[in-house]
């Protein structure tokens, strides 16, 4: 098979240039100007049928920060070889552009370092020996050092392909499966920067391991999860619970409240009473000892009369003492400051008891027997009683015995 090679060199030093046959491969050439690649160096081999012929491109690619000769990015360059036939020692074919690169473009074409890479022409055409010793030597190279076994015919391969390149990472070329690549896919792309199939598999076996974990932790979390909803479950309930708690105590509360305002208003209420009717007593004391006083001075000639009068007033003031006790002692029980109140109450009791005492002394001193002298007669106490009319009566009475002095006591709380 007679081979048929052709050079081409294309990239954008101000704007796409193309050196070379420009004839039907110019479509195919012109496309990688809308073709954007972070790698620094490839090498692509894409299938394409023009017209009747087939055809092997072999395109030594460089990508990257590539600058313009007026320092726009974006721009890049490449060495392409048209072969009539497949190529199949894909290392060969990068090393031997790879090193035309770096002996007839780099300083002439090209200037890089360690970020970047720009051009130092503005057309190929200024360069057009460089690049004619370029072809030269890499035509004459691969007639030279190539066996007829290298080269495959391209009937059965698949042309034009518009699936993504098959990746191939240079180490790992060789003749069985760069065949089996190509010629199924139609396009692949072969440097040292793509992953090898040894890291793939890593990767691979890794991302199985790292899916296995993270389905596991979804478990674990949905578990958590399930076991956090059923706490915050319980504790919105605890919580529910707690809010009625607390609302019934509010109420308990402000029924207390009440309660206190209505008892101190009572309180308060039997507190008036209580001075009222000690008020009373005070009063119902001064009439009994000014009545007893009277007596003294008046000494009825009733003495009948008198003795009642007197007992009539000893059971008032006693049933006027029953009744204070009574009274105060349901007041002190409803009382909040009880034991002042008792100590006062016991206090009004001790003086109504001293003046019981007083009118049981006076009455006891009526009682003494008569003689037949009458010098010696006993003074009983003029007593005066409201009759209907309301004007007083003076009696006489007996004397009555002694009422015994009962000392009264209210019972502290």
């Amino acid at each position: 098979m007679a081979l048929k090679l052709n050079l081409f060199v294309h990239g954008v030093p101000k704007g796409q240039k193309i050196w070379g046959p420009q004839e039907e491969d110019r479509n195919f050439i012109e496309s990688f100007y809308s073709q954007k690649s972070d790698l620094s160096a490839q090498l692509k081999i894409d299938v394409m049928k023009m017209g009747k012929d087939l055809y092997c491109y072999f395109t030594y690619l460089r990508g990257g920060n590539i600058l313009d000769i007026d320092n726009r990015p974006g721009s890049y360059f490449a060495i392409t070889i048209r072969i009539n036939a497949c190529y199949i020692d894909l290392s060969n074919i990068y090393n031997i552009l790879h090193t035309s690169y770096k002996k007839f473009i780099l300083g002439k074409i090209l200037t890089s370092n360690e970020s970047s890479s720009k051009y130092l022409v503005a057309d190929f055409q200024q360069c057009d020996d460089t690049l004619k010793s370029l072809e030269k030597e890499i035509i004459n190279y691969l007639s030279s050092f190539s066996n007829n076994s290298d080269f495959v015919n391209l009937d059965n391969f698949v042309t034009n392909s518009k699936i993504a390149s098959q990746n191939i990472n240079l180490s790992e070329c060789n003749n069985k499966n760069v065949l089996t690549y190509i010629k199924e896919k139609g396009s692949v792309s072969v440097s040292p920067i793509h992953p090898s199939n040894q890291f793939l598999e890593y990767t691979r076996k890794k991302d199985e391991e790292v899916e296995k974990l993270k389905l596991e932790a979804q478990k674990q979390i949905a578990l958590e999860k399930g076991k956090s909803e059923q706490q915050i479950q319980s504790l919105k309930a605890e919580y529910s619970t707690a809010d009625k708690k607390i609302a019934d105590l509010n109420r308990q509360v402000e029924i207390e409240k009440s309660n206190a305002i209505s008892l101190n208003q009572k309180f308060e209420s039997k507190e008036q009473e209580y001075i009222k009717n000690q008020n009373l007593v005070a009063a119902k004391l001064k009439e009994a000892e000014n009545r007893v006083n009277d007596g003294k001075i008046k000494q009825p000639d009733n003495k009948k009369t008198n003795v009642v009068n007197n007992v009539l007033l000893l059971i008032s003031i006693i049933l006027t003492l029953l009744t204070l006790l009574v009274f105060v002692f349901f007041s002190v029980k409803q009382s909040a400051i009880d034991k002042e109140i008792n100590k006062e109450i016991n206090s009004k009791v001790d003086v109504i008891n001293n003046k019981i005492d007083i009118i049981t002394r006076l009455l006891n001193s009526e009682k003494k027997p008569e003689n037949n002298t009458k010098e010696k007669q006993a003074i009983q106490p003029n007593v005066q009683t409201k009759v209907a009319s309301g004007s007083p009566v003076i009696t006489k009475t007996k004397a009555i015995p002694p009422v015994p002095k009962k000392k009264s006591q209210v019972p502290e709380n």
